[in-house]
């Protein structure tokens, strides 16, 4: 009998025993960024999809870094869930919103 690729990603999917909820909440800073990365393969161990979700995060981390109030600042914090049940993983990362502009330049 040959499985079709929707038969084969339910089977891989479903292999997944992750917790169904797990948080972090690290600091704003460039090194929390393989940081996070490596929370999540840690929670999605034996996940197919693992490296994926991992390549996501990295990219939602960067951009909490690098544009939101999280990496502005010494005590910016963004926390990163990963969600899992039965053929199916989602991860999130929560910032504060965006980085302040400052005072604008005065033009007297």
């Amino acid at each position: 009998m040959t499985a079709g690729i929707t038969t084969l990603t339910s089977w891989a999917v479903t292999a997944c025993t992750a917790p169904a909820a797990m948080q972090i909440t690290l600091s704003g800073t460039p090194a929390s960024v393989p940081a996070a990365r490596r929370f999540v393969r840690e929670v999605l161990c034996g996940c197919p999809r693992a490296d994926d979700l991992a390549l996501a995060v990295t990219e939602l981390a960067t951009n909490a870094v690098a544009w939101s109030a999280a990496g502005h600042g010494d005590s910016g914090t963004f926390t990163v869930w990963v969600r899992t049940a039965p053929r199916w993983a989602r991860i999130e990362v929560a910032d504060p919103g965006p980085a302040g502009r400052g005072k604008p330049p005065c033009h007297c």
